[in-house]
């Protein structure tokens, strides 16, 4: 089972990652993991749907 690590990358670690990336390097799993995280949280149709309270205890 894969982890998924939700929090927000700061500003210094999103530089950084795009210098790997762009000079052909590759992230780490964790890197990536926790970059796949941060997508999510920035996504305000996930936010929205977290909370969003749940249809069937209704």
């Amino acid at each position: 089972m894969a982890t998924l690590s939700l929090r927000r990358l700061s500003g210094a670690t999103l530089a950084k990652y795009q210098r790997i990336i762009e000079s052909g390097g590759e992230l780490t799993p964790r890197q990536k993991r926790a970059l796949d995280g941060h997508a999510l949280i920035t996504n305000d149709r996930f936010i929205e749907a977290l909370l969003r309270p749940d249809k069937e205890s209704e």
